[in-house]
């Protein structure tokens, strides 16, 4: 679940870079159907997808997978909320 907030914060911050605005701090408001599959190992390889379902104002829906190979090992739908400086 962290390495999708992780990974949706990392998107956010690089785009807000490339726009020349500050990145905004951002905080976990839900989560919403986590599903676990399979834990990975040590030194396995994640693909991490991330779709931004719905953004309004300052909340964002996405929905995550996290994949390792052919094998989806985790996902859910989180609200993303972040704050105005």
């Amino acid at each position: 679940m962290e390495n999708m907030a992780q990974t949706a914060a990392l998107g956010a911050g690089y785009v807000a870079q490339t726009e020349n605005k500050p990145v905004a701090v951002g905080y976990i408001g839900g989560v919403k159907d986590l599903e676990i599959f399979s834990l990975p190992r040590v030194n396995d390889e994640l693909i991490t997808e991330i779709t931004v379902e719905n953004r309004i104002l300052n909340v964002s829906v996405i929905s995550g997978r996290v994949w390792h190979n052919d094998d989806l090992l985790a996902r859910c739908e989180m609200k993303l909320f972040t704050k105005n400086e």
